[in-house]
């Protein structure tokens, strides 16, 4: 068989439910993938990388990932007008306090709170569908809490609509306070640690883990290595690549907009609104000669 072009045949992997259709019948009617390959985020150990990547901070930094990663509900309608749950995986990459007197989230009604605004990077047809993006909610589970954060705002600007391209960043908040706070500190510990393991693994980009939700249920960590170079999309800036991944790490319908950690990986302007993994696109429907299943991440910044 010869190779396939993953972002030709690739498909979103959003999960999608109407009318009485469930998220877990969804998984039990998914033919893509052995869902064995999968491991459950609280059953990391080193003994689950590859053995010349067992390292420390690898797995920490796997497990700060997993803390920022959370599973988007968007209710919406479809081309049918028919009502739609879609779900999908997002990354909290930026944190800051809100400035207007009241918290704006459905849960406060406007009161007095004090309110954090968190700025959510995923792909752009987790949210791009006929809906008001308020109505979405995100779920974080991190080692020591669990909380919703509601949406708030999603931008024309911070958003490549080009199916090829197909990222967005999004804003939600929160008036968790406490928790916010504490996965502030998490981003901190992820950007030092990303900076660490650069230094020690620059140009080694041989490992790829993606963590997200597969099928809309449980959070889960999938392992594989990438299968060709990167491919420049675009250049905006002197120094960026604004560029893509194609990988054999496992996904399903969900995983869309999970970020997908690549070991080695140059990423620019953390602190900035590219500043981020890059987050998973589309799955391939066929296999290439190999019998691997080629994936496909969105645009993300490296540095050049």
């Amino acid at each position: 068989m010869a190779s396939i072009n993953p972002y030709k045949n690739g498909v979103s992997e959003e999960e999608r439910i109407t009318g009485n259709e469930t998220f877990e019948r969804k998984k039990e009617e998914c033919t893509k993938n052995n869902h064995d390959s999968y491991i459950d985020v609280n059953d990391l150990s080193l003994s689950c990388l590859p053995a010349n990547y067992q390292d420390g901070q690898i797995l920490y930094f796997i497990t700060l990932q997993a803390d920022l990663t959370g599973r988007i509900e968007f209710p919406c309608t479809n081309e049918d007008n028919k009502e739609m749950k879609i779900r999908g995986t997002g990354f909290v990459q930026k944190i800051r306090p809100g400035k207007l007197s009241k918290c704006p989230c459905p849960e406060c009604k406007g009161e007095f709170n004090d309110y954090f605004i968190l700025t959510v990077t995923t792909v752009n047809h987790v949210v791009g569908e006929n809906g008001n993006f308020r109505d979405a909610t995100m779920l974080l589970e991190t080692t020591t809490s669990s909380f919703t954060i509601y949406g708030n705002k999603i931008s024309k600007t911070d958003r490549d609509e080009d199916s090829n391209e197909d990222w967005c960043a999004v804003e939600f908040i929160s008036h968790e306070i406490d928790k916010v706070k504490e996965l502030e500190r998490t981003l901190e510990n992820l950007k030092r640690t990303q900076g660490n393991l650069y230094e020690k693994f620059s140009g080694d980009e041989n490992l790829v883990v993606i963590t997200g939700y597969p099928h809309g249920l449980k959070k889960q960590v999938s392992i594989g290595k990438l299968v060709k170079k990167k491919e420049i999309l675009k250049e905006v800036r002197v120094g960026q690549e604004w560029c893509r991944y194609k990988y054999d790490a496992t996904t399903c319908p969900g995983s869309s907009g999970s970020p997908v950690f690549i070991l080695g990986q140059p990423i620019c302007g953390y602190g900035y609104w590219f500043g981020h993994s890059h987050n998973h696109s589309k799955g391939a429907t066929i296999k290439n000669e190999k019998n691997c299943q080629i994936n496909t991440s969105s645009v993300g910044v490296n540095k050049k």
